[in-house]
């Protein structure tokens, strides 16, 4: 379905946020629309709306990125600061306390220090220019990275290994995955349902390489819910954690290391973006791809099946898509 978008505004990326969802347009500013229990729409209400909405900018600031989290939202501005609104219960919001704010407030940013992405899910965490990861919010699970379980209602400095600089960084409700500059991936957090893709069971308060089979290089990641999907440099898709089958007699799929998917017979995926229980790819031509649960249509595919291998999204006639989003039960995209 054709979103409705303000007359004149033209997006440039989006971000899935639970039941609700963020985008950004051409010039710096954030738009969002659905559930806003937390004030994470950022319109200094806490009234749900069924169409973007300007987000109350602060003044004078334009932002570069965006994302959004549990209930909660986060922006990166044109000068590397970090803005968050919505639900703050754990610190989520990074500005020092645990109140939540229905409009952007300052991150305590680290001297020096310039982020150039940011992700969340109970937690949020970002990366610096260096490669340095930087964490804050939710940590009962150690997915804060700094060694302790310990909530931040500030940025901790994530306990990076020697000489490793991260250049992505995906963050699943209540784990962390990281690329380095090699390709490798790297993995802290809650490990219940293996989240983490090690094979074994245990939480890790601290980043730890995981095993890829040999010759294998990750180019992207995205993680939400318990599971994450990666994009290797051949463009084959992997994933590992757990997601829920929607079919009768509804089950948990754990899958505890990395596997890649089933792809379709000469297909080779340029994106990939993880909802809740739900995964989604684009395809270098632009074509929409999905696989997981469907009890929502958020697969796209015009059925309300579970899928466990990449099946094709019904595509609007004569459109390509560059951008993709998940949220819980709904999928995103924006069109050329």
């Amino acid at each position: 379905m054709r979103m409705h978008v303000p007359s004149g505004v033209r997006f440039v990326s989006i971000a899935g946020s639970g039941y609700d969802a963020l985008a950004l347009d051409t010039s710096g500013h954030a738009w969002a629309w659905g559930f806003n229990d937390s004030g994470q729409l950022g319109n200094n209400s806490t009234r749900p709306t069924p169409e973007p909405r300007a987000v109350q900018m602060p003044s004078g600031i334009t932002f570069k990125a965006i994302a959004g989290g549990s209930g909660d939202s986060f922006a990166i501005d044109v000068n590397g600061r970090a803005w968050a609104w919505g639900n703050n219960r754990q610190g989520q919001l990074g500005n020092g306390n645990t109140a939540n704010s229905s409009r952007p407030v300052a991150v305590l940013m680290p001297a020096g220090v310039e982020f150039t992405a940011i992700t969340a899910g109970a937690h949020t965490v970002a990366l610096d220019a260096d490669g340095q990861a930087w964490a804050w919010g939710y940590n009962r699970d150690g997915e804060l990275g700094d060694g302790t379980t310990k909530d931040s209602s500030a940025p901790m400095r994530v306990r990076m290994p020697g000489g490793v600089r991260f250049t992505a960084v995906a963050a699943g409700t209540s784990f962390t995955v990281a690329l380095d500059q090699g390709g490798h991936a790297w993995v802290w957090g809650n490990n219940e349902s293996g989240e983490l893709g090690l094979g074994t069971s245990g939480t890790r308060s601290t980043p730890v390489q995981l095993a890829l089979p040999a010759g294998t290089a990750f180019t992207a990641i995205s993680a939400d819910g318990d599971h994450t999907v990666a994009l290797d440099r051949n463009g084959q898709a992997w994933t590992w954690g757990s997601t829920t089958v929607d079919n009768p007699g509804a089950s948990i799929v754990v899958i505890p290391f990395p596997t890649y998917i089933t792809m379709p017979v000469g297909v080779v995926f340029s994106t990939v973006a993880a909802g809740i229980d739900h995964s989604l790819a684009l395809d270098q031509s632009g074509r929409a791809w999905a696989w997981g649960t469907d009890s929502n249509h958020q697969l796209g595919d015009g059925k309300s099946t579970y899928a466990p291998n990449a099946v094709a999204v019904v595509m609007p006639s004569g459109v390509r898509f560059h951008v993709l989003a998940a949220a819980i039960c709904c999928s995103y995209a924006l069109s050329d």
